[in-house]
């Protein structure tokens, strides 16, 4: 029998296994457009860069990205001239949208300047370890 009313964010868990060297695959609630940021995205990075407890902050990335890539779609198709009004709102949205994809690409440390570190590397995986000569 179906559970009427609010799920349980028990019930909405979806249990990830991770394998060390693997990359995570897209939630399922994603849309394909979505999910395909989530690869691209993911693929970018060191296998190990995104943990379990990312997977909400990068779903939330994937869904800001693909409304921005509607949005651009729609702003281009709007004439400037004849209806100014829309073009306002949806710059607006755009605008919007950007600032989000930032703030989440920063918390997440995918942007170049957030992950300026000698110790950590996005790319290469043996970064951040002691020199073989430097552990006692």
């Amino acid at each position: 029998m179906v559970q009427r009313g609010r799920k349980s964010p028990e019930s909405q868990a979806v249990v990830v296994a991770l394998v060390p060297g693997t990359r995570p695959e897209p939630p399922r609630e994603l849309t394909p457009e979505q999910a395909q940021v989530w690869k691209t995205t993911v693929g970018a990075l060191r296998a190990d860069w995104f943990g379990p407890e990312n997977f909400a902050l990068m779903a939330q990335f994937c869904r800001h990205a693909a409304l921005a890539d509607v949005i651009d779609k729609a702003l281009r198709a709007t004439d400037i001239k004849a209806d100014l009004a829309r073009f306002a709102r949806l710059a607006a949205m755009q605008s919007r949208e950007s600032a989000m994809i930032s703030s989440l690409a920063t918390r997440l440390r995918m942007t170049v300047q957030a992950s300026r570190d000698s110790r950590i590397s996005k790319r290469d995986p043996g970064a951040g370890r002691p020199k073989p000569w430097e552990t006692v």
